[in-house]
């Protein structure tokens, strides 16, 4: 891909991820507190997968300056922290499977690493451990709901996938 076209579909790429940022933002909490479903995490999951591990890392911080930016430091510091152990989670279990890992296995390990590296830093900035609280609800959340962003990655990937 040329490097115009592809920095204007990143920037299509990104300008879904935001959508989905806000949609999902507008769903009433379902999840244990300030739990989100993390459905612009397969737009990060696409680019790791079908552009490489360096758009997908861009797209990360960008999220996390986005949230910066409409939800206060605090929330963009967490989706930061979360952001960047979810990523380093998906680019070390592909490569051990060497790129055999399923879109399930990617979501749920993203999921399960964001949650703990948000927690991680809440109980720095709490000066608390609220790990033994939490972390129960959080790893399962994360399994449901990294699971339910690796299956509908998996089904929007045709549609995405027609560049």
């Amino acid at each position: 891909m040329r490097r115009g076209k592809k920095i204007a579909f990143l920037g299509v790429l990104l300008g879904l991820m935001l959508v989905l940022s806000l949609a999902e933002g507008a769903i009433p909490p379902i999840l244990p507190p300030f739990g989100r479903i993390g459905l612009p995490n397969i737009v990060v999951l696409y680019c790791l997968l079908c552009l490489g591990w360096r758009e997908a890392g861009t797209m990360v911080l960008l999220k996390a300056g986005f949230a910066f930016i409409t939800r206060g430091a605090v929330a963009g510091t967490l989706s930061l922290s979360g952001g960047l152990l979810s990523f380093g989670a998906a680019v070390l279990l592909l490569v051990c499977t060497k790129k055999r890992a399923t879109l399930a296995a990617l979501g749920v390990t993203g999921a399960v690493a964001h949650n703990a590296g948000q927690l991680a830093v809440f109980s720095f900035w709490a000066k608390t451990n609220v790990l033994p609280v939490y972390f129960p609800l959080m790893l399962i959340a994360g399994i449901l709901t990294g699971f339910a962003t690796g299956t509908v990655f998996r089904l929007t990937l045709p549609l995405l996938d027609r560049k």
